[in-house]
């Protein structure tokens, strides 16, 4: 019986330890972060001036969708905007959903900031998923606000 009794007093203490870290305020936090896609589509050829001022104004079609691991797939805003908010910190894949599919000639361009901190925007490499499907990845910190700007860049087909 005395064993039991002890066996039952660990038992509750490990209930109550759980009870507390389950409710701690820190994981709440720890899900505020956000990432906005800002979702534009250059015109025909290379940016002359800088990809920004050159493609920023230029939104993409209505049907261009995203998703971002762990998170179901949206479509652009009337704003061509996209917002992926209550994210934890840790790196992230966002993945082209729907929309023209970047191929020879159509490429997407990715750069990542986050202007509350003054992080300054830098470019992700894109890559190919098994379904064809274009992604990039980002390193989200705890709480941090990103903005991704992603440039869909269309090239010539025809020959020099």
């Amino acid at each position: 019986m005395r064993a039991f009794g002890l066996i039952g007093r660990v038992a509750i203490g490990v209930m109550l330890l759980a009870g507390t870290v389950a409710l701690s305020p820190g994981s709440a936090a720890a899900a505020t972060g956000s990432i906005t896609l800002h979702v534009r589509l250059c015109p025909a050829g290379q940016p002359t001036t800088d990809i920004f001022t050159d493609c920023h104004s230029h939104l993409a079609g209505a049907d261009v969708a995203f998703k971002i691991n762990g998170h179901g797939s949206k479509t652009v805003n009337s704003r061509g905007n996209i917002k992926f908010s209550g994210l934890t910190g840790g790196t992230r894949t966002i993945t082209q959903t729907g929309g023209q599919t970047p191929n020879e000639f159509l490429h997407m361009r990715a750069f990542c900031s986050v202007p509350s901190t003054g992080e300054k925007a830098t470019e992700h490499g894109v890559g190919t998923d098994s379904l064809g499907r274009a992604f990039f990845r980002y390193r989200l910190a705890t709480g941090a606000q990103a903005v991704c700007d992603v440039y869909f860049v269309p090239e010539s087909g025809k020959g020099a």
